[in-house]
């Protein structure tokens, strides 16, 4: 079964490479939707840099401008798009991301001390509840 990128936990059954790519992709972009509603400042970019690369491989953020595309959701109607983008998947599916959100925030020492306001926005970002975002084991 595949695995979260960077991570040794399993992704729900049925998870192809594809599936991997697009479940990246939505992770980066609820992260940088939860770091802040405006555009990046340093610190915010230097750990969306930093999870990009220690979480899911991306060296360059910068290479395919894909730091300029999570960077623009910093407007209040892209950001309002990718919420909706992201509730779009269903409960479940926001359930998986905002979990696997809270695995990789504890592998990193700065978001991990931001891990009980990351986990609020997420669940915002989500429209679940706070205990929908927690790992099982922290419930």
């Amino acid at each position: 079964m595949p695995r979260a990128p960077g991570h040794g936990k399993e992704l729900p059954a049925g998870t192809g490479a594809a599936m991997q790519a697009a479940l990246s992709a939505d992770l980066l972009m609820l992260l940088r939707l939860a770091l802040s509603d405006d555009a990046l400042g340093m610190r915010e970019s230097e750990v969306l840099r930093r999870v990009a690369r220690d979480a899911f491989g991306i060296a360059d953020l910068d290479e395919e401008g894909l730091f300029d595309a999570l960077d623009g959701f910093g407007s209040s109607a892209n950001a309002f798009q990718a919420r909706q983008v992201l509730r779009g998947g269903g409960r479940e599916y926001g359930i998986t991301l905002a979990r696997l959100l809270h695995t990789i925030a504890e592998s990193d020492v700065e978001l991990m001390r931001r891990r009980d306001r990351l986990g609020t926005r997420v669940a915002d970002i989500l429209d679940l509840s706070p205990d929908e975002v927690k790992a099982p084991a922290d419930r």
